[in-house]
C-alpha cells in the first residue's frame, strides 16, 4: 500500500486508518503504553509512506497501563499531526466513559 500512495492515487484522495497496541504474546495481548503506541504508529507511517494518517485507534484497553498514559501518546498524535482523528476499537462502555472524563 505504502507504494501506491503517492504514485497511483493522490494522498489527499485516501483516507488512511490503522491500529495500535495489539502485541505478539499470549500472555500481554495489548501494549497501550505510550512508547508502544507512537513506536506502532511511527511503523505504520513509515511502511505507508506517508506522514500522518487520518484515524488512528487504539485496538483494545490495556488494564496493566495506566488510561492517562495511553491518552497523552493519543494528544501527542494528534497534536504533533500524525494523526487528524482518533479513536478507540474494543473498549466496553465503563472503559469508553473513563477515558472521556
Amino acid at each position: 500500500l505504502g507504494r501506491l500512495v503517492g504514485s497511483l492515487v493522490p494522498r489527499e484522495d485516501l483516507v488512511i486508518a490503522t491500529k495500535a497496541g495489539n502485541v505478539p504474546d499470549p500472555y500481554r495481548r495489548f501494549n497501550g503504553s505510550r512508547g508502544h503506541l507512537l513506536a506502532a504508529l511511527d511503523a505504520s507511517l513509515e511502511r505507508l509512506g506517508t506522514d500522518y494518517v487520518d484515524l488512528w485507534q487504539i485496538h483494545a484497553f490495556d488494564p496493566e497501563t495506566p488510561l492517562e498514559e495511553t491518552l497523552q501518546a493519543v494528544d501527542l498524535a494528534v497534536s504533533s499531526g500524525r494523526v487528524r482523528y482518533a479513536g478507540v476499537s474494543n473498549f466496553c462502555g465503563w472503559q469508553l466513559a473513563k477515558a472521556a472524563t
